[in-house]
């Protein structure tokens, strides 16, 4: 099954200053056609760099767009600011620059492979559209079509062979105005040729063994005449496309003293190759017989011109890439850096790149990691402030000995895995992150933004605090959404209508004093309304929809408003609304007396009239095997309407009465047809839950579907408030967001990229699904993040100010450079984070995961007996005993040994306790099982400061775990052995923790 997984990466403070380049090798140079004011760059670091230029090609400015979380293979243009890039993360991406000051950019994940994306091409459409091609190590070529920014996969072609070979290395398509059969040409790793028709959807020709090894590079040149290929054994090819035969005949070839990685040009006469030493060279294979070759560029002693400082290493060129104004530029694979060549004068300028992390260690703290990057500065990092924290000085030793030197003793499990990519570092979380617990003593020097006061003794998930501490804004923006729409929805349920047989009313609030309280009062007034009729009472005098009167002003002679349908069984016969609801009102005015004014006397409260209708309605229904209690009713509104969001028809349950935009027989009519269908649905249940069983409900994948669970549970307890006892209540719906009010959430230093991946089943490696920038939370002192408090303030004023919240994150951040608000960057969140991560961040209950447990047995300290000389003897004995004088004594003092200590039964020895057990907690353990109470703990002295364990002969420190214990010192899987005894002092008479402690 697959698995989605959440990585962040950790953004360097150098790369700040060098923010616009890269930071690994630049993989592929593009310069736009119909552009003369820029070009890009793509690197292994996963950015794509807009360079902006002059003339000559000399940067004038620049923007660096972290686009994949992978190398970047390979770019091609799709008008005049979009363009398509392909990586090793296995996605395909539509990049889209925008022309403003601020240079923004967007990016959409259109397409992926099953591994790495080696190519891409363009292939020319008939019809007028964009169809392009991938190909990748998954032995797949993929045809794609471009339209609404969006790709549609239009074919696939397997080029699987034996022995799970077959990946494909190169890809060339023709030009738009060819002619021949084939528009699409690729190479595979076992150095066959494959020529390719999208239209037809078919291989047109395939040459053998066209190299011995695999094909690296395919060009078509000289108007698709000529086929170029060039393999990793240093051979290249020339191929004749014109001939007629059966196939296409190898015209010439050449042998290269190493791997040719680049070659760039259109005619067969004038060509540059850029080879794996680092050379390059402009070739002319026109002549079959001897080969023109003129050294542009390199380090082998015979070029032009050697440009490479003596003593460091070459590098082989990545790519070329010839401006209009005869200017080479070009990168290597040792550096981050793009080289400007210039032809005529031979001058070279180079921009230097960033530098990028290489390797990393994480620590048995569980919270720092140990890098090194390509300067080799070796580096310290906090993965939960996500932070840089120092930089080690040359003397601490390399990489290995700093790490070694830095492991402190605090063991924890593994609750994230860390890994270098893309040059930084990154931490990915999967479902398992709350695995992990730490000490309160160990967060002391982290700052706590919701005003949790650590203890130091207390036990706190430390997954929960990283996530909860990363997204801690983006949560708060959810909670501001939550509670917008549970008012939304109480809102349309305080708009009453009401209807009349045949007629409507209007309704007239009645008029209230001003006041400046809030709260109780005001809410109970405006529960109360007066209605008046335009149109004649029916003949019955009793309205369609009316209850029962109830004297509320014993001057007044006015109804409550009723909501569109009381409390209706789902059995009810409603084709007629009419007559039920008009047979409800006499059925129940016709058993009670009647006041001069022909209203109900002694009718008690709207609640209990709600009830004797319901059980009118419950004693006439007919028997169809269903419940007839409220539960039943409650159920079945419940089931209807969830029902009907699903074929997206809402039933209007509460809307505004208004004369021009409703009306109320349709409306009545409406509802009786839904709760109609409810009956039928209730009497067929059984096939109902058969079919729902035949046909399985798509599993939740993304945190939208959780948020449209809880939106489908708040509407359901407004369904449930329409048919039930809170027919008056006025509450908003209670939110089912969950916070865990006693964790704490500690200030995040900097923003992160952060990548969610999806880890297929057959796959080699992950797939990346969304990547974005995340800003650092910016939150207030004391920010609890608690929405269990919600005022009741006033519902306009409320409303507003929910509003004026929301509005503050559209502001947007250009911290990353990608100009999106933090609302676009939340709802990219919503919608792709995945559906498990919903639940660890808006159900954030208390977890209590279970630890593993450890066996252990303790026993007293016995002193090895070892023949000592008489002087030794007396130095041993003040280390091994002290006295301890309490009060008055009037005898001697008492010499107490180490070992001098009260019996513990047999049964108490053997112990069982979870690996974050304390050692100080085992020491408390020891003295409540001792038999005996010592002069310690008479003097009510904590066990740990006169108590020692030791295990293995090594003594143990106060705060050290049980799992530290078996890892550094027991080294078995058997049951831990620890040994107790009194601590040893070098003092004689009265002990100094007493001294201290009778002082206090």
């Amino acid at each position: 099954m697959d698995e989605l997984t959440i990585s962040y990466g950790l953004l360097a403070p150098q790369v700040r200053i060098a923010r616009d380049s890269h930071i690994l090798p630049i993989s592929k140079i593009l310069y736009p056609s119909g552009q003369t004011g820029f070009f890009l760059t793509c690197g292994r670091d996963g950015s794509v760099i807009k360079h902006k230029c002059d003339f000559d090609g000399n940067s004038v400015g620049s923007r660096r767009m972290q686009v994949h979380s992978d190398w970047v293979s390979d770019i091609i243009q799709v008008d005049e600011n979009k363009f398509i890039t392909v990586s090793y993360d296995f996605s395909i991406i539509l990049l889209t620059l925008h022309e403003d000051e601020l240079d923004t950019w967007d990016m959409k994940i259109i397409g992926d492979h099953d591994d790495y994306i080696k190519n891409i091409a363009e292939i020319p459409a008939s019809n007028g559209g964009f169809l392009f091609a991938t190909g990748g190590l998954d032995k797949k070529v993929k045809i794609w079509s471009l339209e609404n920014d969006s790709a549609t996969l239009v074919h696939e072609y397997d080029n699987s062979q034996a022995d799970d070979t077959g990946s494909i290395y190169a890809l060339a398509s023709v030009d738009s105005d060819f002619s021949g059969l084939f528009d699409l040409v690729a190479g595979d790793c076992n150095g066959n040729i494959i020529f390719y028709s999208s239209l037809h959807r078919t291989e047109i020709l395939r040459i053998d063994g066209a190299h011995d090894t695999n094909i690296k590079i395919i060009r078509l040149i000289d108007n698709c005449t000529r086929l170029i290929t060039a393999s990793s054994d240093g051979y290249i090819c020339v191929w004749d496309l014109t001939h007629k035969g059966e196939s296409f005949p190898k015209v010439r070839a050449f042998k290269w003293d190493c791997s040719i990685w680049a070659i760039k040009g259109s005619t067969i006469d004038h060509l540059y190759i850029g080879d794996s030493k680092g050379g390059i060279c402009r070739a002319d294979l026109s002549d079959e017989e001897t080969l023109k070759v003129d050294n542009v560029y390199g380090t082998n002693g015979n070029s032009k011109n050697d440009h490479c400082k003596k003593g460091k290493k070459a590098g082989g060129i990545l790519d070329i890439m010839v401006l209009p104004n005869d200017i080479l530029m070009f990168s290597k694979s040792t550096d981050s850096n793009l080289y400007r060549l210039k032809l005529r004068t031979n001058s070279l300028k180079v921009s230097e790149g960033g530098f990028a992390l290489t390797k990393s260690s994480l620590l048995t703290n569980r919270r720092h990691v140990i890098t090194e990057n390509s300067r080799g500065e070796i580096q310290r990092w906090d993965i939960v402030t996500c932070a840089l924290v120092n930089t080690f000085e040359p003397s601490e030793g390399n990489f290995d000995e700093v790490v070694s030197k830095y492991t402190s003793r605090e063991i924890l499990s593994h609750w994230c895995s860390v890994s270098v990519k893309v040059g930084m570092l990154f931490v990915k979380l999967n479902p398992r992150l709350f695995n992990t617990e730490v000490y309160g003593s160990a967060l002391e020097s982290y700052k706590v933004v919701n005003g949790i006061q650590l203890s130091a003794d207390e036990r706190y998930n430390l997954g929960k605090i990283v996530v909860n501490s990363l997204f801690n804004e983006f949560l708060n923006y959810e909670i501001e959404k939550d509670k917008s729409f549970r008012k939304n929805l109480s809102s349309k349920r305080k708009e009453s209508l009401l209807h009349h047989k045949d007629g409507s009313a209007t309704p007239t609030v009645i008029p209230e004093q001003e006041s400046t309280s809030k709260g109780k009062d005001k809410r109970k007034r405006s529960a109360f309304y007066r209605f008046t009729s335009t149109a004649p009472a029916s003949e019955s005098g009793s309205p369609i929809v009316s209850a029962p009167s109830t004297p509320v002003l014993p001057a007044e002679n006015s109804d409550l408003p009723v909501e569109e349908h009381p409390l209706l069984p789902p059995s009810a016969n409603l084709t007629s609304s009419t007559e039920v609801f008009a047979e409800s009102s006499d059925a129940l005015n016709a058993s009670a007396p009647k006041s001069s004014d022909g209203r109900a006397l002694s009718s008690g409260s709207l609640i209990g009239r709600k009830l004797r209708m319901l059980k009118t309605y419950s004693t006439n229904r007919p028997n169809n095997g269903t419940s007839s209690t409220g539960d039943a009713l409650v159920s079945d509104v419940e089931d209807s309407f969830t029902e009907d969001e699903n074929t997206h028809e809402p039933i209007v349950w509460n809307q505004s009465f208004s004369n021009e935009n409703s009306n109320s027989q349709q409306a009545v009519d409406a509802i009786a047809t839904k709760l109609k269908n409810i009956e039928v649905s209730q009497t067929s249940s059984e096939l109902a839950v058969a079919k729902n069983h035949d046909v399985p409900k798509p599993p939740s994948q993304s945190m939208s579907d959780y948020i449209d669970q809880l939106h489908e549970g708040y509407v359901q307890q407004f369904v449930s408030n329409h048919s039930s006892l809170k027919l008056l209540a006025r509450k908003t719906p209670e939110t089912r967001i969950v916070r865990d009010t006693a964790s704490p959430i500690l200030r995040i230093r900097n923003g992160v990229l952060l990548v969610v991946h999806n880890w297929k089943k057959n796959s080699c490696g992950p797939t990346a699904l969304f990547s974005t920038y995340l800003p650092a939370s910016r939150t207030s002192e004391n920010d609890s993040g608690c929405i269990l408090n919600e005022g009741d303030d006033d519902e306009e004023d409320s409303q507003s100010n929910e509003e004026e919240k929301l509005f503050n994150y559209e502001q947007i951040d250009h911290e990353c450079g990608n100009g999106m608000s933090k609302r676009q960057i939340f709802e990219g969140l919503e919608r792709n984070l995945p559906f498990w991560s919903a639940k660890a961040l808006l159900c954030d209950t208390m977890i209590t995961k279970q630890q593993s447990k450890l066996n252990f047995v303790i026993t007293p300290w016995q002193p090895t007996e070892q023949p000592v000389s008489p002087t030794t003897q007396v130095q041993q004995h003040g280390h091994q005993h002290h006295r301890l004088r309490f009060g008055r004594s009037k005898s001697s003092d008492l010499v107490l040994s180490s070992s001098d200590l009260p019996k513990i039964s047999d049964s108490n020895m053997k112990l069982v306790a979870p690996g974050m057990i304390k050692v100080k907690k085992i020491k408390t353990y020891i003295a409540d099982r001792f038999e005996s109470k010592t002069p310690e703990m008479k003097a009510k002295i904590e066990p740990s400061e006169w108590l020692e364990i030791l295990c293995k002969n090594q003594v143990l420190d106060n705060d050290m775990t049980l799992s530290t214990v078996r890892t550094l010192y027991w080294k078995s899987r058997g049951d831990i052995v620890f040994e107790y005894r009194r601590k040893c002092t070098d003092l004689v008479g009265l002990s100094p923790l007493t001294e201290s402690h009778n002082n206090k």
